[in-house]
């Protein structure tokens, strides 16, 4: 997708600073930098879960690398060490291609230049490892794995207790470091091993020490590999959970350039000549997977997301309707209803396979919308059928809605609002805790929970209109148009020329945030569209930035406009300025429709939108957009290097344009 050369490559702060990842709709995922250094301690060559999804491991961190040319011996890795880069292999880089489902890298040397590309099999954990010399003469490649086998959230010093021998059996090898836990399995194609058993010691992970956390970690090579390379004669290598053949690799490979092709010449945004578009096509599919229950589901993003309800209903539309892929859509929505309880979906299954968290206001509420979106898409016999399928599960979530459910959830019968919440739980997406520390507290009335909740029973109504559930469709638009009454007088702030951010016992919160947008942008409208029109331009003057929107006016007191730091400074940072990719997507739908989607307003849209898709191939993670952005230039970007819902909401934006175009 994207080719980086010349100082992008050689220059170790600007190659370091770009990262690459690669998934296998498992939730296992292979990722590092361009430079081949690990900055993360998430960073790995194969990084997979005892189950899809959960209590994910850090098993291969990567593969040092060494060409063997007569009597020299040219290291190809990059290691960061304390006061010391060794080796630095990123000084023989010519090029780096990434952004799709396959990563490249050419290294040039003196006698010739070494290929490397890597990519993962589809649904099983196996990264595959495809190297080409092109020279004259042959050469030996020596490949030393570096191995962790713990898990992906906490780094790991040598100790006895870890197993480090090698078996080897043919053109495979394989260890197990712990009693019950995961293997590691090693095919080549051909080659000698030799078992090592040696400890590789604090290295160190540059961005983890940035977060304040621990960032350095011993890995264990447990033999050395020694390969010859014919001239354009490509030999293959596995990293597996299970036992694979190295000649396997060429297979693997093949499949993720077919499947690339497949999924950016798929629906509206099928076959665009923007290079940055077919990236984010192939980031959308790399958050889809499959749980160890055979459920589908949306990674929430990478590397230490797994899926969250709310995340999962606001990426699902931009994730699954640009390229049509409408069973995926609906498998996922009835996945998630089915494991409702009280009227909720799952905020988060946990990383261990514990009950799910119900800790969530909105993640339902949002699904309501995902599931009008879907059943727009559907023929009408498909949509029927679909809308018959959800309605017991979403009438009956209405009801527990309306007579109370989990944390204070409630329609409040005075105003047909609904409240939620109270000093300990954070239920909206402004989800920041430290301990008992509530960062961002919203009980009550937020502004979004309102006009979701006004969404909510009007898409029942709707449904329950195609399905002849007339009474029900009645009641519910009552309850609707009693909502739409209140919202206005609750939360417009005259003053300000802006809608509050949380309605409250005590009054209306009036801090400029940008969850207003997401009100604004629904498919049923509650807002006027005078009010609505003023809205948009306060926050275009006070929230707007080329990385989307701020979380806070700079004008409020507890505004911070760089996430950096220790947990809990990050925290108190997270939604206090932050600005987060994804609601510019509410943003953006909401000003297109004040605007009555004139060619003016669209090419306004359009030119909003570029600087994240120069994010795209510029910084960050290449081909996807990061979690959040710091609040002040330049927007250094932060979070997570490839985040679901950003991905999401800038291609629902593109779909749209494209199709009323």
């Amino acid at each position: 997708m994207f080719r980086f050369t010349g100082t992008d490559l050689t220059d170790l702060e600007r190659s370091s600073a770009r990262e690459w990842v690669l998934s296998n709709g498992r939730g296992a995922y292979a990722s590092s930098t361009l430079a081949n250094v690990s900055t993360r301690r998430y960073h790995g060559l194969l990084v997979a879960g005892a189950r899809p999804l959960a209590d994910r491991r850090l098993l291969v961190a990567k593969l040092s690398e060494a060409i063997l040319d007569r009597v020299l011996r040219i290291e190809l890795g990059c290691n960061k060490y304390p006061d010391v880069i060794h080796p630095k292999g990123h000084e023989l880089l010519e090029e780096v291609d990434a952004g799709g489902c396959v990563v490249r890298h050419l290294w040039r040397l003196k006698s010739g230049a070494l290929e490397r590309r890597v990519a993962m099999a589809r649904d099983r954990d196996v990264t595959a490892v495809v190297y080409r010399w092109i020279g004259p003469e042959p050469v030996t490649l020596e490949l030393r794995p570096l191995t962790a086998c713990r898990a992906y959230h906490h780094c790991q010093r040598e100790h006895a207790e870890f197993d480090g021998s090698l078996v080897v059996q043919g053109q495979r090898a394989v260890m197990r470091p712990y009693p019950g836990g995961p293997e590691i399995h090693f095919g080549f194609e051909r080659g000698e091993v030799t078992p090592l058993g040696v400890w590789y010691y604090n290295l160190q992970y540059d961005r983890e020490r940035i977060r304040g956390l621990d960032f350095e970690e011993d890995l264990f090579c447990p033999g050395r590999w020694a390969i010859e390379l014919v001239p354009e004669v490509p030999v293959g290598i596995t990293l597996a959970t299970v036992e694979t053949d190295g000649a396997e690799a060429h297979s693997i490979l093949g499949a993720a350039e077919t499947h690339e092709a497949e999924v950016i010449g798929e629906g509206v945004l099928g076959g665009s000549a923007d290079t940055r578009v077919r990236a984010l096509l192939v980031a959308a599919d790399s958050f889809v997977a499959r749980r160890d229950s055979g459920q589908t589901t949306i990674v929430a993003g990478f590397h230490w997301f797994t899926d969250w309800g709310r995340d999962a209903m606001i990426a699902l539309p931009g994730i699954t309707l640009p390229q049509g892929r409408l069973d995926l859509a609906r498998s996922v929505i009835e996945g998630f209803a089915a494991h409702m309880s009280q009227g909720i979906i799952p905020n988060r299954f946990p990383d261990h396979g514990e009950a799910p968290d119900y800790n969530t206001v909105d993640a339902t509420l949002m699904m309501f919308v995902a599931a009008k979106r879907v059943a727009d898409a559907l023929a009408p016999a498909e949509r029927r059928d679909f809308v018959a399928g959800l309605w017991p599960a979403l009438t009956d979530s209405i009801d527990w809605h309306v007579r109370g459910t989990l944390y204070g959830i409630q329609v409040d019968p005075e105003d047909g609002l609904l409240r939620q919440g109270d000093a300990y739980h954070q239920l909206t997406w402004m989800d920041a805790k430290v301990d008992d520390w509530v960062v961002t507290p919203r009980a009550g009335k937020p502004v979004e929970i309102a006009a979701l909740w006004f969404n909510a029973l009007m898409i029942a109504a709707e449904f329950g209109e195609l399905l002849g559930e007339s009474e029900a469709s009645e009641r519910f638009g009552l309850m609707a148009e009693r909502a739409k009454a209140s919202f206005e007088g609750g939360f417009w702030h005259e003053e300000g020329g802006y809608y509050g951010d949380v309605l409250t016992p005590s009054g209306l919160d009036t801090r400029l945030r940008c969850n207003q947008a997401i009100a604004l942008a629904l498919p049923y409208e509650i807002a006027d569209r005078t009010h609505a029109l003023s809205a948009l331009r306060v926050m275009e003057e006070k929230l707007l930035t080329p990385m989307g929107l701020r979380t806070l006016s700079p004008d409020e007191p507890d505004y911070r406009g760089i996430y950096i730091g220790a947990p809990q400074e990050r925290d108190a940072a997270y939604h206090s300025g932050t600005v987060w990719a994804w609601p510019i997507g509410s943003f953006l739908r909401a000003y297109l429709r004040v605007h009555e989607e004139t060619a003016e307003a669209k090419d306004q849209v359009r030119a909003w939108l570029e600087p994240l898709l120069e994010h795209v191939g510029r910084e960050g993670c290449v081909g996807s957009i990061n979690e959040i952005f710091d609040a002040e230039p330049p927007h250094t970007p932060r979070g997570a290097v490839s985040q679901a819902w950003s991905v999401a909401e800038v291609l629902d934006v593109l779909a749209q344009l494209q199709r009323e175009s």
